[in-house]
């Protein structure tokens, strides 16, 4: 998302409209707007946001996702010679229990964004998740 906003802060600079820099980017015209205007009052820092970060604020903490990652743990089955676990479980029922253990819900889409951005990946050859090792040294203790 950064990208974008620098993107846009290079374009308008170059003398290009806010509409134009707005449908190259694909993004609103008052959201560029807004960057132009966030950037003439405090420079590039400025375009990080209201709490310094881009995006909106994470609904999982630190710790949870600690317990995320455990829960993606549990139920798993080590394969030693490759190197990774496979998981038995199936992602809606992991999101059941995070809904449940962590009280905060997510859409499916989502859910499966958060635990694919966390390193897991679906496969088709096992009909499962696989999990790498990393995430046991990650999230395990």
């Amino acid at each position: 998302m950064l990208y974008r906003r620098r993107e846009a802060i290079r374009l308008l600079k170059n003398g290009i409209s806010c509409a134009d820099v707005a449908k190259m980017l694909r993004v609103n015209r008052a959201t560029v707007t807004r960057w132009r205007q966030r950037f003439e009052k405090g420079g590039h820092f400025a375009l990080y946001g209201l709490n310094g970060k881009v995006g909106p604020k994470r609904r999982l903490s630190i710790d949870n996702q600690k317990e995320l990652g455990r829960i993606l743990l549990e139920d798993c089955i080590f394969i030693e010679c490759c190197g990774y676990y496979v998981a038995s479980w199936r992602l809606e029922s992991v999101r059941r229990k995070v809904a449940d253990v962590m009280n905060v819900s997510y859409h499916r889409s989502h859910f499966y964004r958060m635990v694919h951005d966390m390193g897991c990946r679906w496969s088709k050859i096992h009909k499962a998740w696989i999990i790498p090792l990393y995430i046991k040294y990650n999230y395990d203790e």
